[in-house]
């Protein structure tokens, strides 16, 4: 799981989130801001195969709507 937070403030807020597919892709709506993403550590499988998934927080990045009347 993805979880999603705008970062623009000196306190990060939450914003939404979305699952990988199994390639580890994922998106979520665009709007204008300053984000992060952050992946919680995830312990997955069952009987005698499991999988540790680090936790991650990517690098901050900005989203900026195009002008109205651009292509």
């Amino acid at each position: 799981m993805i979880s999603l937070y705008e970062v623009s403030s000196d306190e990060p807020v939450f914003v939404g989130f979305n699952f990988t597919d199994a390639s580890g892709e994922w998106t979520i709506a665009q709007a204008s801001g300053n984000y992060e993403a952050r992946a919680d550590l995830a312990l997955i499988g069952g009987g005698d195969a499991y999988f540790y998934c680090e936790p991650l927080v990517s690098p901050r990045w900005s989203f900026e709507e195009p002008p109205e009347g651009s292509a």
